[in-house]
């Protein structure tokens, strides 16, 4: 499990681990600027270094006096410069004294024409304000010049802990964070300007971390937590769960629900559907049993309920319709006690109704933030702030659907950063509900870990399926396919 951090949190990091340990603040610098090396190469490109008058500066001047290729750098302001950056300036002065540094006061010099690759040193996760017309320009003109980027810890013009764009920002095609990634890195619009993360050890041990870091799951982390399936087995031990969705018109919410539960390991999925939509949902899922709802209002909470005692979990909301009629589905639902995955429209019914709102630990809510809305209508800015409210207003666990999607219960928020952004389809969070239900019902029975898993799992099935289709032409099914492949 990679564990993120806020730029509070890494300050901390960094202040108790030296304080503690007696390690000086230059050997960090010093760790740092050898990772930024590592990861420019050994094929003796052309590099510019472009460093700012902070930690994150003196973290690029560090790397430029280890880097053994050709390199220019540009120092901005340098009068501003203190400390280990100063100080990393003088060695930097001294041990390569055949190297033009450029001090950069207000008029921005053109990037040699035979860089290969721009060092992006300059802010750092210090940076909380927007950048001034004179920073913004240099953005600009990195970004223009179709450079390869390196960014040193986050891309200049990031705010390290929120992801928003302070005004503008770099555009790397490459973040090497340090010690642990900041959580801006994967909030917001910043993904589309970090490029690929890596992560580099600059010497502080785990031990030093606070216990309330966010969790992103990795490959491994699935492996672990995968359920296994005995050789003597029956489709009972795997789970029992109940699927209900569709309306007419929107049958194939119903069927993506119900396919990518089977697929991701239910031993049994049932469907409870509108009798004119169950015949045309258990053609696309054959392999799923169905209940139909009386087309008498009145029989619902009856027909609902004896539904919900056959199952381990209920997945509820996709495609379903949320007029008064479906009430009493939802009220039934709530009186069976059971687990439920909480989605689509049975979120709308739960924000329109508030009578229907009841906090239980082991709900999960899948909302995207157009349905969050729904409930918090001025919500705060702050991603992980949104999901925190969301679950103080919900109870169980919250999956805030995004780019990134940030899963929050009362103790724990984790970040999923599997996907792609060809899963931006309709029917993605149908399937998404599907798999989380499943992996619940076949005994990841926390539903915090369910909702984790399940958000990577639809992530990596659907990377998977682009490989194959392109961006442009996935379809749900087809990411459904690729569940565990």
């Amino acid at each position: 499990m990679i564990k993120a951090v806020t730029s509070t949190q890494m300050r901390q990091i960094e202040t108790t681990f030296m304080k503690k340990t007696g390690c000086p603040s230059i050997l960090l610098m010093e760790h740092a600027a050898l990772a930024l090396v590592r990861a420019i190469g050994t094929d003796k490109k052309r590099v510019l270094f472009i460093c700012g008058f902070g930690n994150n500066g003196g973290d690029g001047l560090a790397a430029a006096r280890l880097y053994r290729g050709p390199c220019d750098v540009w120092v901005l302001y340098p009068d501003k410069l203190h400390g280990d950056a100063l100080l990393n300036l003088s060695l930097l002065k001294t041990t390569r004294p055949d190297m033009v540094i450029t001090p950069i006061e207000g008029h921005l010099p053109s990037i040699p024409r035979d860089t290969d690759i721009i060092v992006d040193a300059i802010f750092g996760t210090g940076m909380d304000q927007p950048a001034s017309t004179e920073m913004a320009n240099l953005f600009i003109r990195i970004n223009q010049s179709g450079l390869p980027v390196l960014a040193c810890d986050i891309p200049s013009g990031i705010h390290g802990t929120t992801g928003d764009i302070l005004g503008s920002a770099v555009i790397a095609e490459k973040t090497i964070t340090f010690h642990r990634p900041k959580t801006g890195l994967y909030l917001k619009n910043a993904v589309d300007y970090t490029g690929d993360v890596i992560i580099a050890d600059i010497g502080i041990p785990d031990s030093f971390d606070p216990a309330d870091l966010v969790d992103i799951a990795v490959l491994n982390d699935y492996k672990a937590y995968r359920p296994l399936r005995r050789k003597n087995s029956h489709k009972g031990l795997y789970g029992h769960v109940l699927v209900i969705a569709g309306s007419e018109g929107m049958a194939g919410a119903a069927a993506i629900c119900a396919k990518a539960a089977i697929k991701t390991g239910a031993g049994l999925v049932t469907l409870l559907c509108d009798e004119g939509v169950l015949s045309v949902v258990q053609t696309i899922v054959p392999g799923a049993m169905g209940i139909k709802l009386p087309k008498d209002y009145a029989f619902y909470s009856t027909v609902t309920g004896n539904a919900c005692e056959i199952a381990d979990i209920v997945a509820i909301g996709p495609g379903l319709g949320h007029d008064e009629s479906r009430i009493p589905i939802i009220e039934a639902v709530i009186a069976s006690g059971k687990p439920v995955v909480w989605d689509a429209d049975a979120l709308n019914l739960l924000a329109l109704y508030d009578h229907l709102r009841t906090k239980r630990d082991h709900y999960i809510f899948t909302p995207h933030p157009g349905e969050a809305k729904r409930f918090i209508h001025e919500p705060p800015d702050d991603s992980i702030a949104f999901a925190a409210a969301l679950q103080d207003m919900l109870g169980g666990t919250v999956l805030l659907k995004g780019a990134t999607s940030i899963i929050k219960d009362l103790s724990h928020t984790a970040f999923n950063i599997s996907g792609t952004p060809a899963m931006a389809k309709g029917g993605s969070g149908d399937a998404l509900t599907g798999i989380i239900a499943a992996l619940y019902a076949q005994d990841i029975n926390c539903p915090y870990l369910a909702a984790q898993m399940g958000a990577f799992i639809h992530g990596e099935a659907g990377k998977k399926a682009a490989e194959h289709t392109g961006d442009h032409a996935l379809d749900i099914m087809t990411l459904i396919d690729f569940i565990g492949g």
